[in-house]
């Protein structure tokens, strides 16, 4: 007599490899001083802000060993005092370090004390100079950066009329390519009350000397929209609707791969660009994302919500967010908010939170062993418990469906226990099967 046992089927994963610690990199934390970072070059040196205890800022330099403050010798003449004739001066602060590139040369805004206004500077050793002073109809620079041939780019407050507002500039890569956002009129807006429509755009410039954007229509240096004209929805520079982009470019690499971030309501979306479209990058747990650099292998940077919403610094690898938090050995009280650069080596600078102020970081790359890590598979298989006399033998057969078919024979197990386990080993990827046991004579 042959003796029937039905059986039920459990799925199992099965993991193939050696696991290990999930994070491939190493980084050392370097905290720069109360302010923020802005910049990084392949040398590991890295700019930025830094807050005095006024109101006051001051541009910095980190030389891989120590943080200095930026200083011109330069001299504004703003007056002359009437009873003696001499001349009087005030000295030039350098507020802020925007960028700088494999020379250790620096870019950012500066002002004379006691002036409102900022205007661009280019530093090379001690020498400071501003690019644009035989040309100057800009009234305040916001941010200047630069790169490896020296070129300014500047974002600043000029409108120079015509069908565009200008090129904001926010980035600029060792070919002259300008990474930003373009804004023009909305046709059909009045002239009292234009709508702008700034979208994320790049920019071919000429030839040094033609450094500053506002000065020039961006028809006469070919700007390319990376995405389409926007719709009005009648709110100046505000809350876009389901269907209009406000959008800007913030980093750009030499091979001319973009980042930056789309605005969607309230919120914003980090993306990259590499020639083919915009693609948005996956958001770490929370709505808001912002990429803001990329190096030559196509790390990106930037900053995004956490699951409790709060900003945290990210770092994409092929699309897929890493909280830079979680890769602090001993966070001691860090909280690392935003990732502004990234160089050629991994090294990140950035601005965060300790002890309730703002500091920037560099989190600097430590090698580790360049054997590959063991990757882990997984594949769905089923497994099933046979129960019967110890000794006896028994034909495992199979099929796919509660249907009538055949039953088609798996194997022949004897029984070493009253209750054995066995896998499936035919079974990887398969959504079903039914399982029946039948003893031998």
């Amino acid at each position: 007599m042959h003796h029937r046992r039905f059986l039920t089927a459990i799925s199992l994963l099965l993991l193939s490899g050696v696991c290990q610690s999930a994070a491939a990199a190493s980084y050392k934390l370097v905290d720069l001083g109360i302010g923020e970072g802005n910049a990084i070059n392949n040398l590991g040196h890295a700019v930025g802000t830094l807050y005095a205890a006024t109101t006051e800022t001051h541009g910095f330099f980190y030389d891989g060993t120590n943080v200095s403050v930026l200083t011109s010798t330069n001299r504004y003449q703003y007056a002359t005092n009437p009873a003696t004739g001499e001349a009087l001066y005030v000295d030039e602060l350098l507020t802020t370090a925007d960028g700088i590139n494999d020379s250790d040369h620096i870019s950012g805004s500066a002002r004379y004390y006691a002036q409102p206004s900022h205007l661009p500077y280019l530093k090379i050793g001690k020498s400071v100079t501003h690019p644009y002073e035989d040309k100057d109809p800009f009234y305040d620079c916001a941010r200047a950066v630069l790169n490896n041939h020296d070129v300014v780019v500047v974002t600043s407050s000029f409108y120079n009329g015509g069908g565009y507002l200008f090129h904001w500039s926010y980035a600029i890569n060792d070919s002259n390519v300008v990474g930003g956002a373009s804004a023009e009129i909305i046709p059909g807006s009045s002239a009292g009350a234009p709508k702008l429509a700034p979208r994320a755009a790049l920019s071919k410039i000429g030839a040094a000397g033609i450094l500053h954007p506002s000065l020039y229509q961006p028809a006469s240096w070919d700007v390319q929209f990376l995405e389409p004209q926007p719709v009005p929805n009648g709110d100046i520079l505000g809350d876009r609707g389901p269907i209009q982009h406000l959008s800007s470019v913030l980093g750009i690499n030499n091979a001319g791969h973009a980042v930056g971030h789309r605005r969607f309501g309230l919120t914003h979306r980090a993306f990259i660009y590499k020639g083919a479209g915009i693609e948005d990058l996956q958001p770490l747990a929370g709505d808001d994302s912002s990429a803001l650099g990329i190096n030559s292998k196509d790390e990106v940077v930037g900053t995004a919500a956490s699951l409790l919403g709060n900003a945290h610094a990210v770092l994409w690898r092929n699309g897929i967010p890493l909280d830079l938090n979680d890769v602090i050995p001993d966070a001691g009280g860090w909280l690392l908010v935003k990732a502004s650069a990234i160089n050629d080596r991994g090294d990140i600078v950035g601005s965060g939170t300790l002890k309730g102020a703002t500091h920037a970081f560099l989190l600097s790359y430590v090698a580790t062993d360049p054997t590959p890590a063991p990757r882990l598979s997984g594949k769905n298989y089923f497994g099933i418990t046979v129960e019967g006399t110890v000794g006896a033998t028994y034909r495992i057969e199979y099929r796919v469906s509660v249907s009538p078919e055949q039953w088609k024979p798996l194997t022949t197990l004897t029984l070493t226990s009253s209750s054995q386990f066995y896998l499936d080993a035919e079974s990887a990827g398969i959504p079903q099967r039914l399982y029946r046991a039948i003893q031998l004579p």
